[in-house]
């Protein structure tokens, strides 16, 4: 190889390296924006789907839920429409239109305001088509408080259908609230909780079990978030200090090892109506556990009860940060790097017996998080712990 041809082989390893290091960086500060915003599940307008004989019909309302994150700044909202039809007659080629025009808020626009999918087919209609529409001006959580309706209309263009069906579903993207909320210390009704909860004898609250789990704990800490929405529901809100009021749970946390479930630690914290506790998983869930050695990922379960009883109780949302792995930065050495993710605690479920076992093995260890004490976790607390 020429001289001339080692510095240009030279250069091109250099520029190589130089668009890596742009490349993962770029991963980087694209994981963090992302971690900026988060979105709901999608949820299904009813009824899901409208239902329209002979294939025509409407317009009928589907009713959107609301959008319910208490504290969270709403900055996107998407619709998402589908379309079918079934058992048409047979020869021939039959085509449906399906109409579907965003009926409020108040002060929303839409884009696209009117949305029409059209399926054609045979005795049925092949892949189901589907479209998007996005709230571009008029978006604040004030807005989409309560629910808001899409028109559905049904037309059969040729041949004949005997049903036809458009659904409608809602996304919103929101950035979470600030974790510095005020919070109310835990009172002692809670202390005991997390080993005396109960499974109730008839249904069980909405959110009452939520689970999430905490990876490369030998890398960060992971932090969880537990919110109470029961304020929207008319329960008083608490200044800092006041106690129990209405409304309130115990947040019962449960701390499992990610490979066989065994119970690390329980412990519980009070959560007043619009409250937030934040809780560090290193120095709050595994500063004390059953096993010698701290594991490196978690599998966290939480469970809301009454304070002062064994009564389950509903209200509860949670959100969970943890360390999530990168690429490696160099080849050679194998660096590995790591970025914020966060989402929501997903709801779970739990029997009769898995509840008993795990809180007779809290008797003795059951107490108040530690968090619980010192109020809310904010990042700035996090990096310094």
């Amino acid at each position: 190889m020429t001289g001339d041809e080692l510095i240009s082989s030279a250069g091109a390893l250099r520029r190589m390296r130089l668009l890596n290091t742009l490349f993962v960086a770029l991963g980087v500060l694209f994981l963090g924006l992302a971690a900026d915003a988060d979105t709901t599940p999608p949820a299904d307008c009813t009824p899901s789907p409208v239902t329209f004989n002979d294939g025509t019909g409407g317009p009928t309302v589907a009713a959107c839920p609301p959008f319910k994150v208490p504290g969270a700044t709403l900055i996107g909202v998407t619709l998402t429409f589908t379309a079918d039809y079934q058992f048409g007659a047979a020869p021939g080629t039959n085509s449906v239109q399906v109409l579907f025009v965003p009926d409020g808020p108040v002060g929303v626009t839409w884009t696209r305001p009117t949305v029409i999918l059209t399926t054609t087919g045979d005795r049925s209609s092949g892949p189901v088509p589907t479209s998007t529409s996005e709230a571009t001006s008029g978006i604040s959580a004030a807005a989409f408080a309560a629910p808001f309706n899409v028109n559905i209309t049904s037309l059969v263009m040729m041949g004949s259908t005997a049903t036809s069906s458009g659904a409608a579903s809602v996304v919103y993207a929101y950035t979470p609230p600030p974790l510095l909320y005020t919070y109310v210390p835990a009172a002692p009704s809670c202390a005991s909780a997390a080993a005396t909860v109960a499974f109730p004898a008839g249904e069980v609250p909405e959110n009452a079990f939520l689970i999430d789990y905490a990876p490369n704990l030998d890398k960060g800490d992971s932090l969880v978030d537990v919110t109470n929405v029961n304020g929207a529901n008319g329960a008083p809100a608490q200044d800092p200090g006041a106690g129990s009021s209405t409304g309130s749970f115990c947040a019962n946390v449960y701390t499992f090892t990610s490979e066989d479930e065994e119970l690390l630690s329980c412990c519980s914290c009070l959560v007043t109506p619009n409250a937030l506790a934040s809780l560090s998983v290193n120095n709050d869930l595994l500063s004390s556990t059953l096993m010698p050695v701290k594991p490196a990922s978690v599998i966290v379960r939480l469970v809301a009860s009454v304070p002062g009883s064994t009564t389950l109780a509903g209200g509860m949302f949670a959100w969970g940060t943890s360390l999530q792995s990168l690429p490696a930065t160099n080849a050679t050495t194998a660096t590995a790097v790591y970025g914020i993710a966060k989402g929501p605690f997903r709801p779970a479920t739990m029997n009769a017996e898995q509840l008993a076992r795990i809180a007779g093995r809290c008797a003795s260890i059951a107490g108040v998080c530690r968090s619980c004490r010192t109020g809310a976790l904010g990042a700035e607390n996090a990096s310094r712990r």
